[in-house]
């Protein structure tokens, strides 16, 4: 597969695949290609239609799309590592490489999110389809509302993570009409991410899509609902350590106000009784309120410790650019499933 593919040639070597990386996402990361890529989405995401079927016209966007990313790079690349560069063995070698970035088997040198993703793009046709989908959605989309605190203390053991969450400096990470995700820092140096979604879902579609076990609409995690509220998550996204956790689910229906929809969880010890009040195990707290014809989610959620170690290039990605495509997808999936028009 891609991922257990040898790094050929000069690539072998991981410092000269460092070495191409590291040129490489900077020549995606210059200002002049990130408006000429930003054009071209723009102009040519409105093509693209959510369905399995594709048009021979994505295809020849989709190439397009490659061959202005390699006109970026190419020459840049051979005068740094030499006329014998094997730009397709680098290509093929990039999600390896993140996947062993993300185990912590690999340092990682720092890169944009914008370039993670136009070295993904360039060689999944699914990578790009899904970028212009985002795009589309993005340009659609109506003004977001303010994101709101609300005081959610279900629970005496997560008051102080709540009080945090509400009173914390939050800082915007990314904003797009239907979406915002900001991140706070804990005294104790817990980071704590808070994302906002707008959505023409209602309230308990939102809690299906989010906790049904049967769940054909997402890839990434596995939901096993136990006995005494314990739910068992088991999570896997591309290139972070994958999660395997119980916790205790406290929820309610019509709080803090009536149709709302509110949970806070906390993970449990290994006896599957006893929460567990370590730095880094997993909480979280999210709510669901009406609004319009539909409802807005915010989820308010602790880093895991076990992601400690991914570099900060590789969470940013995901945070700003992986995580908005897997909800756009998950969302439109989740409604084919349901019969949801």
């Amino acid at each position: 597969s891609d991922l257990k593919i040898s790094y050929r040639h000069h690539i072998a070597k991981m410092g000269d695949f460092e070495k191409a990386w590291g040129v490489c996402c900077d020549l995606l990361s210059k200002p002049e290609f990130k408006v000429k890529l930003a054009e071209f989405v723009d102009k040519n995401c409105d093509v693209f239609e959510d369905e399995e079927e594709n048009k021979l016209e994505y295809t020849s966007l989709h190439n397009h799309y490659v061959e202005m990313a390699d006109d970026a790079v190419s020459d840049g690349l051979v005068a740094a590592l030499g006329s014998d560069f094997d730009m397709v063995a680098f290509l093929q070698a990039v999600p390896g490489y993140l996947e062993k970035v993300g185990k912590g088997e690999e340092k990682g040198t720092t890169a944009s999110e914008e370039a993670i993703d136009v070295l993904l793009n360039f060689t999944s046709f699914e990578s790009f389809k899904e970028t212009m989908l985002l795009a589309k959605k993005n340009k659609k989309s109506g003004g977001p509302d303010a994101v709101q605190s609300k005081d959610v203390t279900l629970d005496e053991e997560m008051k102080k993570m709540l009080e945090m969450a509400d009173t914390g400096e939050w800082r915007v990470i990314k904003q797009e009409n239907w979406f915002k995700a900001e991140m706070t820092t804990s005294p104790d140096g817990i980071e704590t991410m808070r994302a906002v979604i707008d959505t023409d879902l209602k309230p308990e579609q939102i809690l299906d899509m989010c906790f049904a076990e049967e769940r054909p609409w997402d890839e990434a995690m596995k939901i096993e609902v136990k006995p005494n509220d314990r739910i068992k998550f088991q999570v896997k996204y591309p290139y972070l350590p994958k999660f395997e956790y119980d916790v205790k689910m406290l929820l309610k229906h019509d709080f803090p106000n009536k149709g709302c929809i509110t949970w806070v969880y906390r993970a449990l010890q290994k006896d599957g009784v006893t929460l567990d009040m370590s730095k880094g195990a997993p909480v979280g707290k999210g709510y669901v309120m009406p609004q319009g014809e539909g409802s807005q989610m915010c989820t308010i959620e602790e880093i895991p410790s076990v992601m400690k170690f991914v570099p900060t290039f590789l969470l940013n990605w995901f945070l700003t650019s992986f995580m908005l495509k897997m909800l756009s997808k998950q969302i439109s999936k989740y409604k084919k499933a349901r019969g949801i028009n």
